[in-house]
């Protein structure tokens, strides 16, 4: 077997016996948190069937109404999500996960108000970091859900509106 497939597979048996685990965390301090230029408004949420509504009623950055009536409509599109480097992973994979990593997380919650014929598409940058070692095991149990984390971010992030 040549070497590059010898490393190869040390690299795997390596990240499979380290039985190392990850979980997403708010990369905002709330210091740090944005505290919301725009006021709160009752919004109808014209696809509610969207996988991040949840998120968005979690967050509690507008006052969700069933009235389909309602003057502000806001209609989910789905996150931009943009590619991080997961080089920092390596030195996890090489102690068998004793040292752990932090890997930011980019990603954009977007959407669009409608008000009076208008619409404005916006966007809110959702700063999180996924941590990854064998310790992350031991917060498994008390850390948040992945939907949680992005609530809270969604809530202390900063509305813009958004450039397409």
């Amino acid at each position: 077997m040549r070497l590059a497939n010898k490393i190869a597979v040390l690299v795997v048996a390596m990240q499979w016996l380290s039985a190392c685990t990850s979980n997403v965390y708010l990369a905002t301090t709330p210091e740090d948190a944005y505290p919301g230029a725009h006021s709160k408004i009752m919004v109808h949420v014209t696809n509610a069937d969207h996988p991040d509504y949840i998120v968005l009623k979690r967050s509690h950055i507008y006052e969700l109404s069933d009235d389909d009536t309602s003057q502000t409509k806001l209609t989910l599109h789905a996150p931009d999500t943009y590619p991080t480097c997961g080089n920092g992973i390596f030195g996890t994979l090489f102690t068998l996960g004793l040292i752990p990593t932090h890997t930011p997380i980019r990603e954009d919650f977007t959407y669009t108000l409608e008000e009076n014929e208008n619409s404005t598409r916006y966007r809110h940058s959702l700063n999180m970091y996924e941590a990854t070692s064998i310790w992350e095991w031991l917060y498994k149990p008390f850390a948040e859900t992945e939907t949680d984390v992005r609530a809270n971010a969604l809530a202390v992030s900063n509305r813009e509106s958004a450039r397409f």
